[in-house]
């Protein structure tokens, strides 16, 4: 194969290669700002981040995950926050410190300044 020829296969595979991830992209992810402290230090207001947006269609969340969702109030607002509880776990807040099914959550995301005490609720399914 003549070297010319050889470049121009590679340039267009190349860019090929590239058209799908711009596709990619545009189909199967979200790169809002965000605007908030909620989600300090892990997530600076002021910054962008990449949302999978088919991620949960395939999977369920799982705890730990930071997760990307609008309210029905607030349509155009993307909201970031982690997963505490899944279905069917009990969650409370005494005096600032979070409880999941009666034991403490020490995870090292946890920043709860907030010294209020929250009733438990029963994370529903869905």
């Amino acid at each position: 194969m003549p070297k010319q020829m050889h470049w121009r296969s590679v340039a267009s595979i190349s860019l090929q290669i590239a058209a799908l991830g711009v596709l990619a992209f545009a189909f199967f992810m979200r790169a809002p700002q965000v605007s908030g402290l909620s989600m300090e230090p892990h997530v600076m207001s002021g910054e962008y981040v990449l949302i999978n947006t088919v991620a949960y269609r395939i999977g369920h969340p799982a705890r730990g995950d930071i997760v990307a969702f609008r309210h029905e109030r607030s349509a155009p607002s993307v909201y970031l926050k982690r997963v505490v509880g899944l279905p069917g776990d009990k969650v409370s807040i005494v005096r600032g410190t979070v409880f999941v099914n009666g034991v403490r959550v020490s995870e090292p995301y946890v920043r709860f300044f907030d010294r209020r005490s929250f009733p438990a609720v029963v994370v529903p399914a869905g």
